[in-house]
């Protein structure tokens, strides 16, 4: 990763680690765009000290998220797989309660 950043100005982390040895190398580095939630893969002390920009899209995947809760809600006798503590009545629809996303306006909690 590093070979290919050390000509960019900014980069799109999704799940790879950014750390502060490849900000490091990476001297032209003004901005890095993280898509999707949390930051825990970036090492922003080091971005901070560089005066390096980090951007996040919190709410990029909400309605992705939704059309699958969807999915598991509408089709409860599939044979999917569920998350543990998840089953039939018990779901939490988190960004996408809260979300003004016209994909179920019946689930806001509002």
């Amino acid at each position: 990763m590093i070979r290919e950043g050390r000509s960019c100005d900014a980069i799109l982390a999704r799940t790879e680690k950014v750390t502060r040895k490849f900000m490091e190398a990476c001297k032209k580095l003004k901005v890095i765009g993280r898509h999707g939630v949390g930051v825990n893969n970036l090492d922003l002390a080091a971005a901070k000290e560089r005066n390096i920009v980090v951007t996040v899209t919190p709410h990029a995947n909400t309605n992705a998220v939704a059309e699958h809760a969807m999915m598991l809600v509408c089709a409860p006798r599939c044979s999917c797989a569920q998350p543990p503590g998840c089953g039939p009545g018990k779901y939490d629809c988190g960004q996408f309660q809260r979300s003004k996303s016209p994909t179920a306006p019946t689930f806001r909690s509002e």
